[in-house]
């Protein structure tokens, strides 16, 4: 399998690690978190082997090209401006969550204003990349962090202050009825080959998938969720771990390491993160600008052979986001990821619906 799979699925999982997912599920740690994060792995392995299926069918050929051939032009239209929609609400959950944690972390005296209009400029590059070189700027920034990000992991699991009869306590919630909220939230972390729609345009060759392959899916999406939801809970107790804002900073803060000048694992683990997180954006929002982009181009925006209409598209999400930097706060940010990932399940059996469609309508023809 081509190793851009691998790296789509594994940027979204560390990219949820932080944010709101894991404040989700420990919200729910009384109430069924552990049997919905066991439904989320299964449900989410089946998701990644019906996407690569699918498109491993299409070689060379993204979601909206399959879209406008094989349905009615008002359906496609509709159809691709909801996922350009969807896209871009992922990516702004990415972001409002980073600038916050920026905010409060590594810029501190900086107006919030400032911070979301300076990772928004950088973002605007990445987002106007061609698909090629966005999926060449996600592996070198990938490879150069996985080293840091996995030596942080394995230090947190190794160090004396890691309680495991904390988390064998959060074990005993296992047999508790699963929770919508959290089983939104755990399989949000396992969405990321649904990019597939539109970087398979890169992919012109059959991938070949084995079982071996879809285990390593299942055991690196099945690792990190549990990390996720285990390691705070293995620092911090399980009684009041939902009432820390950003569970994840203070478990890093918890550990020292003498590697030279680096003492604090925290810094390290916020630089780490938060590189990934721009990757992450710059995928989500990549995405949706293609899908609407595919919408076509609108006639006043043509200057010279030079269509401005993604620009135009552009600027609305920059209107957006810097309005939601502004008037959300921390709390806003939970609700508003909370109303997100519930919206995902339904959102994925409407997207693999399609992907059904199109697959009888090729089949038939």
């Amino acid at each position: 399998m081509n190793r851009y799979f691998y790296y789509l699925t594994l940027v979204t999982m560390i990219v949820n690690m932080v944010g709101s997912v894991p404040k989700i599920l420990f919200k729910t740690k009384d109430f069924g978190t552990i049997t919905s994060i066991l439904i989320a792995i299964a449900i989410g392995i089946l998701f990644i082997y019906w996407i690569t299926s699918f498109f491993n069918q299409f070689p060379g050929v993204g979601f909206p090209e399959l879209l406008k051939n094989h349905m009615p032009k008002w359906i496609s239209t509709f159809l691709l401006f909801c996922f350009g929609l969807m896209w871009f609400f992922v990516g702004l959950e990415t972001f409002i969550s980073n600038t916050f944690l920026m905010k409060r972390f590594l810029t501190t005296q900086t107006p919030i204003f400032w911070i979301a209009v300076l990772l928004l400029f950088f973002v605007s590059f990445g987002v106007l990349l061609s698909t090629k070189s966005v999926l060449y700027t996600v592996e070198i920034i990938l490879l150069l962090n996985l080293p840091l990000f996995v030596l942080v992991i394995v230090e947190l699991y190794a160090n004396e202050n890691l309680k495991w009869d904390f988390i064998r306590k959060a074990w005993m919630y296992l047999y508790h009825q699963p929770n919508y909220s959290s089983f939104s939230a755990a399989i949000f972390v396992f969405l990321g080959l649904f990019n597939l729609s539109i970087f398979n345009r890169e992919f012109n060759n059959k991938q070949h998938h084995t079982p071996l392959q879809l285990l390593l899916f299942c055991v690196l999406g099945a690792g990190l969720l549990l990390t996720t939801y285990f390691i705070p809970i293995g620092y911090n107790g399980f009684d009041n771990i939902n009432f820390i804002t950003y569970p994840w900073i203070l478990t890093a803060d918890s550990i020292k390491v003498g590697f030279a000048f680096i003492e604090r694992v925290m810094f390290v683990f916020l630089i780490v993160y938060q590189s990934i997180a721009f990757l992450g954006l710059i995928i989500s929002w990549h995405v949706g600008l293609e899908f609407l982009k595919s919408l076509g181009s609108i006639r006043q925006l043509n200057r010279g052979g030079y269509d401005l209409t993604p620009y135009l598209f552009l600027l609305l999400f920059w209107i957006i986001s810097l309005w939601t930097s502004v008037h959300f706060s921390e709390y806003h940010i939970m609700l508003y990821a909370g109303y997100l990932f519930k919206m995902m399940p339904p959102f994925c059996f409407i997207f693999l619906f399609v992907c059904w469609y199109i697959h009888r309508r090729v089949k038939t023809s």
